[in-house]
């Protein structure tokens, strides 16, 4: 499936996805906070910008996230 943005409102961008919802990125402390669709959100620390383009300019954010992240630690917020 084609991700697509469907809602920017400023800081969260939110996505067409089978298994993300949103994501944030704050370039001044490059923390990517990820929400998936069964609810839980997790932040990942000192991620690039160019890292965070390469996931929403994907094809399949799902597939292009495990690829990305699925060795970083994160820390669940919610």
């Amino acid at each position: 499936m084609k991700t697509k943005t469907t809602k920017n409102n400023g800081s969260t961008i939110f996505l067409t996805s089978d298994a993300i919802s949103s994501v944030q990125y704050d370039r001044a402390t490059k923390n990517f906070r990820v929400t998936f669709n069964y609810g839980g959100t997790y932040q990942y620390e000192d991620i690039s910008e160019s890292t965070v383009g390469r996931l929403l300019g994907s094809e399949s954010v799902g597939a292009t996230f495990n690829t990305l992240f699925s060795k970083r630690q994160a820390k669940k917020v919610r």
